[in-house]
C-alpha cells in the first residue's frame, strides 16, 4: 500500500477520492492549511499535515519535513482556484500557478518519486480535436482558469520524477443519489432557473446554446472510482482524460435540466433576440458560460486512459433525463435547506 500525500481535501474531488483510497488500504497524509485544519484530527492511516501551497514548500514545518522526507510515494495535488477571471489579489495565480510549483518543490524536497496533477479537459480551449498528448495545438484559451492550468501542466512536464496529469471535465453529483459536496460549474446556472422556478416568474427567456455540441459531463461516482484506479497505477509521464466519450447534446442537458426544474416557458438553441427584463438577467448570469454551450464541435480522446486501466476501464453513465431528476432534486434541497451562498446574486433582482 501507497503513502500519498495530497492536497485539496476537502474539495469536490478529493473528499471521496481520499475516503475510497483509505478503504483501499492506503495511507493518506492530507495537507491543510492551519485554519482548515483546527477541525481536522490524524487517525488511523489519515495524517494531517499543516501547510500552505501559496508560500514557499508550503509552509511545512522542519519537523514535518523530517518526519516524512523519504517515506511519501506519491502526490496528488488537486487544490486549485475554479475560478474563471482572475481577482485584483492574483488568486487565480496564485493557487493554480505558484501553488503548482511550490508543490513541485515539496516534492523534490522530499524525495517524492511521483506527482500525479489533477488538471481540466478544457486547457484545450476552443480546440475542435484535443487527445492527451496535446498541450499547445493553437488554441485560445477563454479564460484565466484555462490558462493558469495550462501552465501549471508546463510546470509538470519539467518535474525531474515520473508524473500523472488528470483532465476533467465538468463533475456533477452522484449518478446514483444526486449527491455533491459543493457546487459549481453546472449547478452555477441551474441555481438561476431554479430561483426562477421558485419565484413562479412566467416571463419566457431563451438559453442560446449550440444545436449540434455537447456538455462533457461526468458524476462524481465514476470520477471518483476511475481516478483510485488510474492513481494506484505507477506514474510513466501521461496525461489522462476522464471525459465522458458520449457526452450529452448541450440543448438536451438545458432542455432536461430546466424541465426538471419546473419551467416550460422558456426556448433554447440559436439567440432569438429576445430582450425581456428576465432574459437580461438570464443573459448576464450565463455569460461565462456561454463559451461552453455554444461550441457546435467538442471532442476529447482518451486512448491513455482506456489502454491503462485495461478490464477496469468502464465507462461513464448516460447523463440521461433520470439522472438529471436526481442531480437538481439533491441540489434543490439542500439550496432550500442550508441556504447556501450564491454564486449568482439574483435574488434581489428578480424581487
Amino acid at each position: 500500500m501507497a503513502t500519498i500525500l495530497v492536497t485539496g481535501l476537502t474539495g469536490i474531488l478529493m473528499r471521496p477520492l481520499c475516503a475510497l483510497l483509505l478503504k483501499k488500504g492506503h495511507r493518506i497524509v492530507a495537507l491543510v492549511r492551519p485554519k482548515n485544519g483546527r477541525n481536522l484530527e490524524s487517525q488511523d492511516r489519515l495524517f494531517i499535515l499543516s501547510g500552505d501551497i501559496e508560500k514557499p514548500f508550503v509552509d511545512v514545518d522542519a519537523n514535518d519535513f523530517s518526519k516524512w522526507k523519504g517515506k511519501i510515494d506519491k502526490i496528488i495535488h488537486a487544490a486549485a482556484s475554479t475560478k474563471f477571471f482572475e481577482t485584483p489579489d492574483y488568486e487565480i495565480r496564485r493557487i493554480n500557478i505558484l501553488g503548482t510549483k511550490n508543490m513541485l518543490d515539496l516534492a523534490d524536497k522530499l524525495l517524492i518519486p511521483e506527482f500525479h496533477h489533477i488538471s481540466t479537459a478544457y486547457v484545450a480551449g476552443d480546440a475542435e480535436n484535443f487527445n492527451e498528448n496535446n498541450l499547445d495545438v493553437g488554441q485560445h484559451l477563454r479564460n484565466d482558469y484555462e490558462s493558469t492550468k495550462l501552465e501549471a501542466e508546463r510546470l509538470i512536464h519539467k518535474f525531474l520524477g515520473k508524473t500523472s496529469i488528470y483532465r476533467l471535465p465538468i463533475i456533477v453529483g452522484d449518478s446514483k443519489t444526486g449527491n455533491i459536496s459543493s457546487f459549481s460549474g453546472y449547478y452555477g446556472a441551474m441555481h438561476i432557473f431554479s430561483k426562477i422556478a421558485e419565484k413562479k416568474i412566467n416571463t419566457s427567456f431563451h438559453i442560446s446554446c449550440s444545436e449540434s455540441g455537447t456538455l462533457n459531463l461526468v458524476p462524481i461516482d465514476w470520477i471518483t472510482e476511475t481516478m483510485a484506479n488510474l492513481t494506484e497505477i505507477p506514474a510513466t509521464d501521461k496525461t489522462f482524460h476522464l471525459t465522458h466519450p458520449n457526452p450529452p447534446l448541450v440543448k438536451e442537458v438545458i432542455k432536461n435540466s430546466i424541465e426538471c426544474l419546473g419551467l416550460n416557458n422558456f426556448t433554447y438553441g440559436k439567440s432569438n433576440g429576445t430582450a425581456s427584463r428576465i432574459q437580461t438577467i438570464v443573459d448576464k448570469n450565463l455569460k461565462i458560460y456561454y463559451p461552453y454551450l455554444m461550441k457546435d464541435k467538442e471532442s476529447f480522446g482518451n486512448r491513455n486512459t482506456t489502454e491503462s486501466l485495461g478490464e477496469k476501464w468502464v465507462e461513464p453513465p448516460d447523463i440521461d433525463k433520470k439522472v438529471i431528476k436526481r442531480l437538481l432534486k439533491f441540489a434543490v434541497e439542500k439550496w432550500r435547506s442550508d441556504s447556501p451562498l450564491l454564486y449568482f446574486n439574483i435574488i434581489s433582482i428578480i424581487e
